[in-house]
């Protein structure tokens, strides 16, 4: 099952920590948690993180009149942390409860969000039983074709909400389908739709060969062949 997910995050020096996560399946489903095990006091210093992801999480939580009573400020936003957000040992349990069958994470510019999402669960060796330990990025896929930031505009446009983590997690799975369309109509194969090819040939032409030396041995059973010819033997007229 393919998992497509984003994360925003405060990076600061030797560490990277969670502020919200968003990941959506091939199948649909949705999950997102704002992390409560933030520092607060020193995200809301970073102008960036402070305009783009915490004021969209406010924005999406506090509505109407009651953006009177709990305004878009330090002590404000540390109140709808605390109602909406989550423990990392509860997003962790959440996340594995989330997933169905074997995982595919991919993500968008991957290296530091696959960071992130690996350290909810500890160490690379803490990830639960059956994860990769290695995150499919689709900035590498576009890479490998061609596509230029002027392709991924006219057919994956940017959403409208962007640096929210389910928003841009959605928009991860609406690349990747527009970039498996590209290779539908461009005649490119997987790696791994290669693989599966190349194994299916090989199995029929190991049933032919067996189908021919049961064919031979029955020839010799009846006595009309000395001894069995090899599938892969020439014979001159």
């Amino acid at each position: 099952m393919k998992y497509f997910i984003d994360t925003e995050f405060h990076e600061k020096p030797n560490t990277i920590q969670l502020i919200s996560i968003g990941i959506v399946s091939e199948d649909g489903r949705e999950y997102y948690a704002i992390s409560k095990d933030l520092y607060l006091k020193e995200i809301w210093k970073n102008k960036w993180l402070r305009e783009n992801v915490l004021l969209s999480i406010y924005i999406e939580n506090i509505h109407g009149d009651a953006r009177n009573r709990i305004p878009f400020t330090k002590s404000g936003m540390r109140r709808v942390i605390y109602s909406i957000g989550k423990p990392l040992t509860q997003i962790r349990s959440e996340i594995i409860k989330f997933m169905k069958g074997k995982p595919e994470f991919y993500g968008y510019y991957a290296d530091y969000d696959w960071c992130v999402f690996c350290w909810i669960f500890g160490r690379m060796l803490d990830l639960p039983e059956g994860f990769p330990m290695y995150c499919r990025d689709l900035k590498q896929m576009l890479d490998d074709r061609g596509l230029t930031k002027k392709w991924t505009r006219q057919y994956c446009p940017d959403p409208a909400n962007e640096h929210n983590a389910l928003a841009d997690a959605s928009w991860n799975k609406r690349l990747f389908t527009a970039i498996k369309a590209y290779d539908e109509t461009h005649g490119i194969e997987s790696v791994k739709e290669w693989k599966d090819k190349f194994e299916e040939k090989a199995r029929q032409k190991m049933n032919i060969q067996k189908q021919l030396e049961t064919a031979n041995q029955k020839l010799i059973g009846a006595g009309l062949r000395k001894s069995a010819i090899r599938p892969d033997a020439s014979h001159a007229s």
